[in-house]
């Protein structure tokens, strides 16, 4: 199970903030291995990236590098921005406070890739921390 997955299931309601914790670190697939753990030498993931290409049109864009201590503020910001422009039914169904929960977990984390995804035209997103 991906992380992005987890998300949805949040976003869904079928399982809360603290659950997707657990299982992005538990392992995963049968593994031996949960999401990696910080060893002693490694430090905690920083930023998070954000770059997408799109090989038609020769568009790359990578945005500039987001501090992983600002995005909890950043994500309640735009949920509450998005939030003013959805149905009822979406506004009941997301709680701020459990993508907050998530985000935070991504600090005490290496830096991990959250979201590779590919169209049938070869656009590509790319989510990671790092």
């Amino acid at each position: 199970m991906t992380i992005l997955e987890l998300l949805e299931q949040v976003e869904r309601g079928d399982i809360t903030a603290e659950e997707a914790t657990i299982k992005i670190r538990a392992p995963r697939n049968g593994e031996a291995e949960a999401l990696p753990a910080l060893t002693e030498t490694e430090a905690p993931a920083k930023w998070l990236k954000i770059r997408i290409v799109d090989p038609a049109s020769s568009f790359r864009m990578s945005l500039p590098p987001l501090p992983l201590r600002f995005t909890s503020r950043l994500a309640a910001f735009l949920f509450k921005l998005s939030m003013k422009h959805s149905d009822a039914q979406l506004q009941d169904a997301i709680d701020p406070k459990d993508i907050a929960r998530i985000l935070e977990t991504f600090k005490t984390l290496p830096p991990v890739q959250l979201v590779s995804v590919e169209d049938d035209q070869g656009t590509q997103i790319d989510i990671f921390t790092k």
